[in-house]
């Protein structure tokens, strides 16, 4: 009798432990990575958003990374019998046994701060990274929208103590053409190498593309003062085209594009003062 308590208690806590097991090991990669990968994002989120209302209040933007993220797991399990044998045979028997599982996350916070920092936050994207971000699919007009600021002259919406400066009217009329001609397929960006440096091209192509497209082209080289005939347009940072095969392109500052977005921010009217 004592022999087959002490299995039973022994396959009770085999049993027990067994029910952990799928969570640890290998099989908790695919629900852990999932659950922090989610996490990061809604809290990368957050914290953008909280910057943005920051700003719209005067406030600096301050950023905090995640270093590293280490989840370690740990499972203890053990067994235990004891008794007293009485010669009148009132023989006694007990069994015992534990479990423990614990999970234990590090996660390491970094305060993005410094000279690297703050140039990283002022200094203008690079015109071809924007282009770019555009060719492999980011909508065109609300990728202009937030990082342009001018295009062949062009201005976009400006942020200053006075209040918002509104748009020039052609280049929300750019924007909606880009986009147009975009989710046609018919604009591209690519390099060109001559052996002595690299140069940023949009092409726009002209051939078997459907009508509707055809005018959008037309219209946009005309709001943009290009070339008509021209299908490679060079694309440059600067305020001001050369020529009529340039695209010349004044981007934003990550704390450019966030100061615009702070402005589109509605404050509540106690929280509003006039001296």
């Amino acid at each position: 009798m004592t022999k087959k308590l002490l299995c039973l208690g022994c396959c009770l806590a085999l049993l027990t432990t067994g029910c952990l097991h799928p969570k640890l090991g290998p099989q908790s990669l695919p629900r852990d990575r999932s659950l922090y990968s989610v996490s990061l994002a809604d809290s990368w989120k957050e914290q953008t958003l909280l910057n943005i209302i920051k700003v719209r209040y005067s406030d600096p933007p301050v950023f905090v990374d995640i270093g590293n993220i280490i989840s370690s797991y740990t499972l203890a399990q053990g067994a235990s019998v004891g008794g007293t044998i009485i010669p009148s045979g009132n023989n006694q028997v007990v069994l015992g046994g534990s479990l423990g599982f614990s999970n234990s996350p590090t996660i390491t916070y970094t305060p993005l701060t410094g000279n690297a920092y703050i140039k990283g936050l002022i200094t203008p994207l690079p015109a071809p990274m924007v282009f770019a971000g555009i060719q492999n699919g980011l909508p065109a007009d609300s990728t202009l929208l937030s990082s342009i600021s001018s295009i062949n002259g062009l201005r976009n919406q400006q942020v200053s103590l006075n209040g918002i400066m509104p748009a020039d009217k052609n280049f929300h009329r750019v924007r909606e053409l880009m986009y147009k001609i975009q989710i046609s397929g018919a604009v591209r960006l690519y390099v060109k190498d001559d052996g002595k440096k690299q140069t940023s091209v949009i092409g726009l192509r002209t051939e078997d593309v459907p009508p509707e497209i055809q005018a959008a082209s037309k219209e946009l080289r005309a709001l943009l003062h290009l070339n008509p005939d021209a299908t490679e347009f060079t694309l440059v940072s600067a305020p001001l085209p050369s020529n009529d095969t340039e695209v010349a392109v004044m981007t934003r500052s990550i704390s450019g594009m966030i100061q615009n977005l702070a402005a589109q921010v509605e404050v509540p009217s106690e929280h509003t003062w006039c001296g």
